[in-house]
């Protein structure tokens, strides 16, 4: 099984899982600026990313 970690790293926040509900949600992300994030969902073809718990607090903010 392959971790992926966006940004930052583990720390002292620990680790979560950020989800989408479809792939086809990423579409709404520009292909050539999407963040970096999205990129990697789309790469991975995976509805789940493994990232630090600030960062996924980020992505929701976004």
């Amino acid at each position: 099984m392959e971790v992926v970690f966006v940004v930052g790293d583990r720390g002292r926040d620990g680790i979560t899982v950020h989800h989408v509900k479809r792939l086809a949600d990423l579409n709404r992300y520009s292909p050539t600026e999407a963040p970096q994030w999205v990129q990697a969902m789309r790469a991975s073809r995976r509805k789940t990313l493994i990232v630090c718990a600030r960062c996924v607090s980020r992505i929701r903010r976004a």
